[in-house]
C-alpha cells in the first residue's frame, strides 16, 4: 500500500504549520480543515500548502499556493466567514485542495448569491431600456437632418 512520506498542512496565521495530512497516512486519503478569516476586509482565503515535518512552515518544503473567494459578494471581518478546505491525495498520488462552504453557513451564501442575482437582473432591465432610448433617438437623428 502507498503512503505519503512526508506531512501535509498549511501555515497558519502565526507561521506555524499545521499538518493536514499526517506522514505514513495511506492513499487515497481525503481530509478537512476549516479556515477563518483572520483579518478584517477580507474577500479570499488565502493558504499556503507545505510538506515537512518541521513546527514553523517556511522551514518546511512549499508546494503552492492557492486563493479561494469567499461566496457572499462582500468583504468579512476577522473571523466573521469561513470555508472547509478539503485535502485529497488521489490513488494516482495526486494532490488536490478544494474550498467548500460550510453547511451552517451555505443559507447565508444562498442569501447572498440570490440577492446578487436580482440585482443584476434590475441592472440588466435598466441597460435594455437606455438601449432602446439609443435606438429610437439613433432613428429620429436622420429623420430631423432631412426636414
Amino acid at each position: 500500500l502507498d503512503a505519503i512520506p512526508y506531512s501535509i498542512g498549511l501555515e497558519a496565521y502565526d507561521g506555524t504549520f499545521h499538518v493536514i495530512l499526517p506522514r505514513n497516512s495511506k492513499i487515497p486519503l481525503k481530509m478537512h480543515h476549516r479556515v477563518y478569516t483572520c483579518r478584517d476586509h477580507q474577500s479570499t482565503l488565502s493558504i499556503d500548502i507545505y510538506e515537512g515535518e518541521e513546527k514553523l512552515a517556511c522551514d518546511n518544503h512549499w508546494i503552492g499556493y492557492h486563493d479561494f473567494i469567499i461566496p457572499g459578494g462582500r468583504s468579512f471581518k476577522a473571523g466573521e466567514r469561513s470555508m472547509n478546505i478539503a485535502f485529497e491525495i488521489t490513488e494516482d498520488g495526486i494532490l488536490m485542495v478544494k474550498a467548500e462552504v460550510p453547511d451552517d453557513e451555505a443559507d447565508l451564501c444562498r442569501i447572498n448569491s440570490r440577492n446578487e442575482v436580482l440585482r443584476i437582473l434590475g441592472l440588466i432591465g435598466i441597460l435594455i431600456v437606455l438601449m432602446a432610448l439609443y435606438a429610437c433617438l439613433k432613428v429620429l437623428d436622420p429623420l430631423e437632418k432631412e426636414l
